[in-house]
């Protein structure tokens, strides 16, 4: 199982940074801005939820192997924070961004304000932490596996 989620989190983060720092760009220099939104938009959404699925498992994962040791690991509360910040992301500021762009009302807007500016920036934010987060965990996540297989 270690075997899988350590490739599926791979997979993952090489989506995840695919979609944001190559695909997002060529999109918008290529594309007019709407549509190229559009698309990103569609991107992101499949990337959030695959992220959100892999680092589901990968939590339960983990806390099942700290269960065995009896002492939690960082890993689990990175993981934790990861899943977190893609669920904020995907749950909270991204229905924002889509109420901004389709001028519809959204709770979380209404109640703090702010432009569609601040909320894209607000998710490039979370998104950069969660490659930088991703990037960590995968590494340990490998390494992981590694030691693990050295222990049989």
């Amino acid at each position: 199982m270690r075997h899988f989620v350590a490739a599926f989190t791979a997979i993952w983060l090489g989506l995840h940074m695919g979609f944001g720092y190559v695909a997002a760009p060529i999109l918008f220099q290529h594309l007019e801005k709407m549509q190229a939104g559009n698309i990103a938009g569609i991107l992101f959404n499949w990337c959030n939820w695959i992220g959100i699925l892999v680092w589901a498992i990968a939590l339960i994962l983990c806390i099942k192997d700290n269960k065995r040791c009896y002492r939690p690991a960082r890993r689990t509360y990175a993981i934790t924070l990861l899943l977190t910040l893609l669920l904020i992301n995907q749950l909270l500021v991204t229905p924002v961004i889509i109420a901004l762009k389709t001028q519809t009302n959204n709770w979380l807007h209404h109640f703090i304000g702010g432009s569609f500016a601040t909320w894209h920036g607000v998710s490039s934010s979370i998104y950069l932490l969660c490659t930088i987060l991703g990037l960590g965990l995968c590494a340990v996540m490998i390494r992981w596996d590694a030691a693990y297989q050295r222990s049989f």
